[in-house]
């Protein structure tokens, strides 16, 4: 079960993002297209820091997206924001590695489950 150290956690990851997305954007007067990148990059993380916390209030942090299983503390201690177990993860490197099949992450808006198309 996920605590409220959990919580402190993802917070101080999102402030630590924030402050570093807006000294980016502040002091960048002549953005390179490498600029660009990082920042939508930064953007990116912050999305996916708001969506974990909402996760987690949700009772849902640490629930993989695509099994529903428990993701494993060495996947989360990587990336405090991960929606996906190893097992998980290790099927979507292999069906982008060897081009099996053409798919999109998408949830269900019934009952936001993930799916693969």
């Amino acid at each position: 079960m996920k605590t409220l150290g959990t919580l402190t956690e993802l917070q101080s990851e999102k402030c630590r993002l924030t402050r570093l997305y807006e000294f980016r954007l502040n002091y960048c007067d002549l953005i390179s297209t490498e600029d660009q990148i990082t920042l939508d990059n930064t953007k990116h993380q912050l999305s996916e820091i708001d969506s974990a916390i909402c996760r987690f209030y949700e009772g849902r942090y640490g629930i993989c997206e695509s099994c529903g299983s428990t993701i494993e503390e060495e996947v989360q201690e990587a990336n405090i924001a991960a929606r996906l177990c190893a097992k998980c993860i290790s099927m979507l490197v292999q069906r982008e590695q060897y081009g099996i099949a053409s798919y999109f992450a998408k949830r269900c808006q019934a009952g936001q489950v993930f799916v693969l198309v």
